[in-house]
C-alpha cells in the first residue's frame, strides 16, 4: 500500500512537472478536456446520463477543473442517484468553496435535503410493493464549461430543449449513399430512355422490310437502333451498380451510428460499466 502511494505521488509530480515544463502538453490537455466536456453534453442531450458522467469524470482526471464535478452531480440527479449527486455537490464546494457553481451547488443541496436512513420496514405477510421509480427534483440541469473561471447564465448548457435532438445527424457515408444512390436512379431513367429509343428504330425497320425493302435507305435506322441499344445496357448497367454502391454505403454509415458504446462511471464504491447504441 505504502509503494503504491509513493508511486501515484511521484506520477503525480512528474505530470505537474511536465505541464509547467512543456506548455505544448498542457494545451493539448485542455483540448482533450474540452472533448471530454462536448462529448458529455452530448450524452445528457440524448438522454444517457450514466454515460455522460463518465465523460465528466474523465475530464476531471485528466484536468481536474472543479466544474467537471459540478457536472457529474448534475448527472447524478437526472439519473436519479441523489446520495450520489449530493456527494458531489460537496465535493465540488470542497475544492472550489468560492467557484463559479457554488452558489448553484448549495441550491441543489438545499433541494435535495439532508440525508435520512429509511426506518425498516415492518415485517409483512404479503410481498412488498416495488419502490416507485426516483423523482428528479430541483431546477432545470445545468452543465458548465470546463474553462469556466466566473459565473455567467451564458456557460449552462439545457439538455435537449424542445426534444429536437434525440435522433443524431445522418454520419457522411450515409449521405455519400443517398448521393450516389440518387445518380444510380438518374443512369437507370436514361437507360431507359435509350431503350425506347431503340425499340421504336428497331420497329420501324421491321416495318418498312416486312415485305422487302432496300437496306440501303433503312440501314442508318438500324445503326441508330443499335447505338441506342448499347447505351441502354451501358447506363442500366452503370445505374443498378450506382445504387447497390449507394445502399451499401449508407448501410455501413447506419453501422457507424449504431455502433455500442462502453462506457465507466465511477461510483462510491467502485465503477460501473455502462453500454450504448442506436437503432
Amino acid at each position: 500500500m505504502i509503494r503504491t502511494a509513493t508511486l501515484a505521488l511521484l506520477l503525480a509530480a512528474t505530470a505537474n512537472g511536465t505541464s509547467h515544463a512543456d506548455p505544448d502538453l498542457a494545451a493539448e490537455r485542455d483540448a482533450q478536456a474540452r472533448a471530454y466536456f462536448e462529448r458529455g453534453v452530448a450524452h445528457v442531450k440524448a438522454h444517457r446520463y450514466l454515460e455522460a458522467r463518465a465523460e465528466f469524470a474523465a475530464g476531471y482526471e485528466l484536468s481536474h477543473r472543479p466544474t467537471f464535478l459540478f457536472n457529474m452531480a448534475e448527472c447524478s440527479r437526472l439519473d436519479g442517484r441523489l446520495d450520489l449527486a449530493r456527494e458531489g455537490y460537496e465535493r465540488y464546494l470542497r475544492e472550489a468553496p468560492t467557484g463559479p457553481e457554488a452558489e448553484n451547488a448549495k441550491k441543489r443541496l438545499a433541494t435535495l435535503g439532508d440525508k435520512v436512513e429509511p426506518p425498516p420496514a415492518p415485517p409483512s405477510p404479503t410481498p412488498a410493493a416495488p419502490p416507485p421509480p426516483p423523482q428528479i427534483v430541483g431546477p432545470p440541469p445545468m452543465f458548465v464549461a470546463p474553462d469556466a473561471d466566473s459565473p455567467s447564465p451564458t456557460t449552462a448548457v439545457t439538455a435537449c430543449a424542445g426534444g429536437t435532438c434525440d435522433r443524431a445527424p445522418w454520419s457522411q457515408k450515409q449521405v455519400i449513399g443517398v448521393a450516389v444512390g440518387a445518380t444510380g436512379l438518374v443512369f437507370v431513367a436514361t437507360g431507359l430512355w435509350y431503350w425506347r429509343r431503340s425499340v421504336s428504330r428497331g420497329d420501324q425497320v421491321t416495318a418498312a422490310c416486312a415485305i422487302g425493302c432496300d437496306w440501303d435507305a433503312v440501314k442508318g435506322t438500324y445503326d441508330e437502333s443499335q447505338s441506342a441499344r448499347t447505351g441502354e445496357l451501358v447506363f442500366v448497367g452503370l445505374g443498378v451498380a450506382a445504387m447497390a454502391a449507394g445502399g451499401y454505403l449508407y448501410y455501413l454509415g447506419m453501422q457507424e451510428r449504431a455502433h455500442p458504446r462502453l462506457g465507466v462511471a465511477p461510483q462510491p464504491n467502485g465503477a460501473a460499466l455502462t453500454w450504448s447504441g442506436s437503432w
